[in-house]
């Protein structure tokens, strides 16, 4: 039977030797009898694991059902850290790293985050802004086999640049007759101090009838987790020179480093301030899969039907103190005791602010302005995805392929945020494992300043919507001639793909707004710039936060708690806009609620906020099977290829221009430069401009559509080669180019124009010129990243479940993704004008990474009983990458050296896993560990730090007793150790780095039952 007839050959081998382990049991021995459901334990799925890496015509790595559900991972993300060369990002998104992600997201494969995702082979993707399928939001329970692709063949999909993670779920006849499984998990979460539960349920069967065999399978999981995350922040570490009488004077890095008149040995670096947050999460996420499967009496024609429905839900929230940096005055050293590192970075002291004014309203002209953040996020996404798949095999030598896929997402996302705001100064201590942040009254503000509610004021408000869907039709077809006999020469595959994607993106702007601030001057309605929280007008809307158990309780922020908003937030929106916008009016506040800005529509979207993006995708392949034997015994084989894939890119959007006396500070161009008018400084920039040109290209304000068309080419040749020295070891070798695609969001056309601001030149002031809000500004004709990627690994099979292995690899990528501002001819009102527009381009520099792969599992069966149950499963990656920074530092980062950096890439990374089966018992405990690594060139927020995480570990485990062969027991563990992930800003330009985040999060434990009958 041909490869292409089974599903190809990796497929094949993933559901003959993985899928059949879906619901594992502790007993390692194979049972004979055909009507029994085979048992396996962990020695069975490493087994077939191992199988299917060894036997494939591609360098990769699985992880068996088997594995999914014995590892104490609630998530696909989770699950995938523990594959040779795998990581995965814990954060809410890898430039914001002030909030934390439990279960894991991002998932990067050798140090590269463009990772294609698959479902049983075929397109599966989310609606989220970036277009990608986040794995923390798929059922591991639904799942047969999880295969990660490290490098490509010619009938492989393209997109995989850096790895493609194919999710494989159930078949019916992935087994023999009947299974009716299922299992319950209660998950413990400790510092969440909440328990949920989660459970699926497993039905299958398969007939033989005069009309050939029919099989059908439904699969339902629902599960939940509820968790917490604490952290302790330090905020804008500043350069000061020492003075040396316990003064310091505040300076800035220039671009070459230190400024004249200063020194490394007299600096030292101060913190503008601090923080505490603390995070709640609730996930869950529900799941159906059905499956029907027929085939032929004679086997020539096998038609398989799959859906799957996905559900995903996270709500989370968070209440943070933090300082607001952002234009603050330098800060002091409050008293005597403070003291620094040998690098002159602050461990001990008080920092407090001194002003001589802040407004009229009573507040301490003492201690660093605080924010109290209250923040509610929920996000819901859906898949739902149709295909249908005919194998038909009508001879010997041909076999034909024809597949259909019909995929929908959706996502929705509410985002809420609230700011009060208080003043205190702060001290550090920062000589222990993470940053003690503690809180004391401003100096000259009584004991009892932080009970007292009137000294906190409402400072302002946030929120942000989006409502994104998408969906594909995709076809392929495939054909396989097998030249049987015909010497080296083993098969010919041929095939095209097509495939429609259509998405629309609706993204509103966190729109942030003030309620009262003291540098305003609008009375709020008591005679006082600030709205203080006592204030009428918010009773019942505020609610106490004790901040208990912070940080399980290890130190006293020296804080009892503060006030927060206690009103409807993201879950009730409709509450929360019904609450807040008459304290925006009555306030006199300039802010507004999304569903107020003028011009939005019925759902609250602007027109620039919303665009289309369409992708058509032709792809036609070949490839050729080889292989033979040597005169010396050895055996070749092996596969050529050539993809061609063609894309036509649609972008649709908007752009807006603003009435000219808003761009022009109340005027236009010629009220400005009207003659005889004199300014002090010299006539703006715009007057020496042709003023009826930038008019007439300004005039009828609004919003304009914008649509551009776009074509893409590529050729994808590879090579895979696979030398058999001898029924143990191997060499392997593989070649391919790949592609990465622009997400929907790097495509968008929507855009604003603003005007740049007037530049300070030798004569006067100089007109800065017409621009596109770099905050909306994509590029439809940005290209894919395209990476050369060269394996070549040696692989020993020493034992059923034992193999070690070392590969080398490297990738030299080309059209890496880079910032730049650019500037474009654009007409408009038949003038035309240049305009800058900061946007994603390709690098004309490459990048280059390279590293190497190493891979050991055994049992240790020679050993005396009980210890021949023991065994060890170890992986360790080393990667050595080198970056391209933005064009002229762009999106800057905070010195040249961290823009040069990839982010996300740790040098150093390992797995090791204590296994332990015997009779009924089975047992890991696993620790995964990666190096430090830049988690981003620029934070979202002020300061704009280019930000580190530094080196963690994380231990896991679990112990599952068969109380029968169909019936087994277990508990599993997360984060036994307690890590702490620690994160750090760039503070100097040699490399020096000081503390930023330190999060804390669950021990969770999980007790399992799971049933396979």
């Amino acid at each position: 039977m041909s490869d292409l007839m089974r599903g190809g050959s990796i497929v094949a081998l993933a559901a003959a030797a993985v899928m059949t382990g879906a619901h594992a049991q502790a007993d390692s021995d194979d049972v004979d009898d055909e009507d029994v459901i085979v048992v396996r334990g962990i020695k069975k799925s490493l087994r077939d694991a191992q199988d299917l890496k060894e036997d494939a015509d591609v360098f990769l790595d699985a992880i068996s059902a088997a594995d999914i559900s014995a590892l104490p991972d609630r998530s696909v993300s989770e699950a995938l850290q523990r594959v040779p060369g795998v990581s995965v990002l814990r954060f809410a998104g890898p430039n914001d790293p002030d909030h934390f992600g439990v279960e894991g997201s991002g998932v990067i494969v050798r140090g590269l985050p463009f990772v294609r995702a698959e479902l049983n082979g075929r397109d599966v993707f989310s609606a989220s802004q970036g277009g990608g399928l986040n794995f923390e939001d798929v059922s591991p329970e639904l799942l047969g086999s999880v295969i990660v692709f490290k490098n490509q063949s010619a009938d492989m999909i393209e997109g995989g640049l850096s790895g493609t993670v194919d999710l494989r779920t159930r078949l019916p006849f992935d087994q023999d007759g009947r299974v009716i499984a299922g299992s319950f998990d209660y998950t413990y979460s400790d510092f969440a101090e909440k328990g949920t539960p989660s459970y699926s349920v497993l039905l299958s069967d398969r007939w033989q009838t005069d009309a050939g065999s029919f099989g059908l399978l439904v699969n339902f999981a629902d599960n939940e987790l509820k968790s917490r995350a604490d952290a302790t922040a330090v905020a804008g570490f500043r350069p000061y020179t020492d003075n040396g009488d316990g003064t310091f004077t505040r300076f800035a890095f220039d671009q070459n480093g230190f400024p004249a008149g200063t020194s490394p040995d007299t600096t030292v670096y101060i913190p503008d301030g601090g923080g505490i947050r603390t995070q709640n999460f609730d996930r869950g996420r529900t799941a159906f899969a059905a499956a029907g499967q027929w085939e032929s009496n004679d086997e020539t024609l096998l038609a398989t039907a799959q859906f799957l429905k996905s559900s995903s839900d996270l709500t989370w929230g968070e209440r943070v103190l933090e300082s607001t940096i952002d234009n603050a005055p330098d800060v002091r050293l409050s008293g005597p005791d403070f003291s620094f590192d040998e690098d002159g970075v602050l461990t001990n002291g008080t920092v407090t602010e001194t002003v001589g004014w802040r407004g009229n309203d009573g507040l301490p002209l003492n201690g660093v302005q605080q924010s109290v953040n209250t923040r509610e996020r929920v996000e819901d996404e859906e898949i739902q995805d149709l295909s249908f798949n005919l194998k038909w095999t009508p001879n010997d030598r041909w076999a034909f392929n024809f597949d259909a896929q019909f995929i929908e997402a959706e996502t929705e996302v509410f985002d809420v945020s609230t700011f009060f705001a208080f003043f205190a100064d702060l001290t550090f201590d920062l000589d222990g494992d993470y940053a003690e942040v503690s809180y004391a009254p401003p100096t000259g503000t009584p004991p009892d300043y932080f009970a007292d509610f009137g000294n906190y004021y409402f400072r302002g408000k946030m929120d942000h919507f989006q409502d994104n869907d998408a969906e594909e039709q995709a076809f392929r077809a495939d054909a396989e001639y097998d030249f049987h006999d015909a010497g080296w020469l083993q098969s010919a595959r041929f095939g095209a793909r097509y495939a429609d994607q259509d998405s629309t993106v609706r993204y509103t702007a966190f729109n942030w707004g003030n309620v009262s601030e003291i540098w305003t001057g609008t009375d709020v309605g008591t005679g006082e710039n600030i709205l203080r929280i006592d204030d009428p007008r918010l009773d019942g809307l505020i609610g106490f936060e004790p901040f208990s158990g912070f940080y399980r309780d290890d130190y006293d922020p020296m804080i009892a708690g503060v006030p927060y908003w206690s009103g409807p937030l993201a879950r009730d929106y409709d509450g929360f806009v019904n609450a807040i916008q008459p304290i925006l009016d009555s306030a006199g506040s300039f802010g507004n609620v999304l569903p107020a800005r003028p011009g939005v529509d019925a759902d609250g979207f602007l027109p620039s906020e919303i665009s289309e993006v369409s992708v058509e995708t032709w792809a036609f392949y070949g490839r050729l099977d080889f292989g033979g034997e040597l005169s010396n015994g050895m055996t070749i084989d092996g596969n050529v290829g050539l993809r061609y894939v063609s894309d036509e890119i649609g972008s649709n959007g908007s752009f807006t221009v603003q009435p000219l006396d808003q761009l022009f500070g109340g005027e236009t161009p010629s009220q400005l430069c009207a003659p005889g008018r004199v300014f002090p400084g010299g006539p703006p920039g715009i007057c020496s401009q042709d003023v009826a040109a930038v008019e007439a290209f300004l005039a009828n304000p609004g919003t304009d559509d914008s649509g551009f068309e776009n074509e893409v080419e590529n050729w994808l040749p590879s090579f895979n080669l696979k030398l058999n020295l001898t029924p143990e070891m191997l060499l392997r070798f593989g070649y391919s180019r790949a592609l990465t695609r622009p997400s929907d969001q790097q495509l968008r056309t929507d855009r604003n124009i603003f005007l740049f601001p007037d530049i300070p030149g030798v004569s006067g002031n100089e007109f800065g010129g017409i621009g596109f809000s770099s905050t909306t500004g994509g590029n439809p004709f940005l290209d894919p990243v395209t990476a050369d990627s060269f394996d070549i690994s040696y692989e020993w099979y020493f034992a059923d479940n034992g193999s070690f292995s070392f590969a080398l690899f490297h990738k030299s990528l080309e059209g890496y993704w880079v910032t730049s501002t650019v500037e474009e001819d654009f007409t408009r009102n038949g003038v035309t004008l240049p305009v800058t527009i900061q946007q994603t381009v390709n690098s004309e520099d490459d990048v280059n990474l390279s590293g190497f792969e190493i891979g050991y599992q055994q049992f240790y069966e020679f050993l005396p009983a009980p210890f021949d149950g023991l065994g060890t499963q170890f992986n360790y990656t080393y990667i050595d990458a080198n970056g391209v920074a933005d064009i002229d530092n762009t999106v800057t980062a905070t010195f040249p050296r961290d823009g040069e950096l990839l982010e996300r890439v740790s040098e150093h990374q390992f797995n090791i896993a204590g296994l332990y089966q015997k009779d009924r018992i089975e047992a890991r405990l696993a620790y995964n560990w990666r190096d430090d690594f830049l988690l981003t060139r620029r934070d979202v927020i002020f300061p704009f730090a280019s930000i580190y995480q530094e080196a963690t570990g994380q231990l896991d485990g679990s112990i599952f007793y068969n109380v029968t062969d169909d019936v087994r027991l277990g508990v599993q563990a997360v984060n036994i150790l307690d890590d702490i992930t620690e994160t750090t800003a760039s503070i100097s330009p040699d490399g020096l780095r000081g503390a930023r985040n330190y999060f804390r999060n669950d021990r969770r434990v999980s007790f399992v039952l799971r049933a396979n009958f």
